[in-house]
């Protein structure tokens, strides 16, 4: 599921949250997270799940100007749960 879109410039090292809350069942959490980015130019840097176990954030680096990228998530949950996102990032220099 695309959960947002945003525009970024080259140079920011920005952080950005999923709230995964209203999708997991009670006493559900999440334990680990998998992203991989396309084109490859742009990283994901670090990526935290907060004390609850249901935030996630991570950073998202570099990119090149003019250029869309997708930053895809895979999380799995302390039940066995599988959930895949997709977060959408322009690329473009602030003038």
């Amino acid at each position: 599921m695309k959960l947002g879109s945003y525009i970024k410039s080259p140079n920011e090292n920005k952080q950005y949250v999923i709230d995964y809350s209203k999708w997991l069942e009670d006493g559900e959490t999440l334990v680990s997270s998998v992203f991989s980015v396309s084109p490859t130019d742009m990283t994901v840097g670090t990526n935290v799940i907060d004390g609850t176990g249901t935030l996630l954030s991570f950073f998202v680096n570099n990119g090149t100007n003019g250029k869309y990228y997708v930053v895809t998530v895979r999380v799995t949950t302390n039940i066995g749960q599988i959930k895949e996102d997709t977060v959408h990032f322009n690329v473009r220099t602030v003038a």
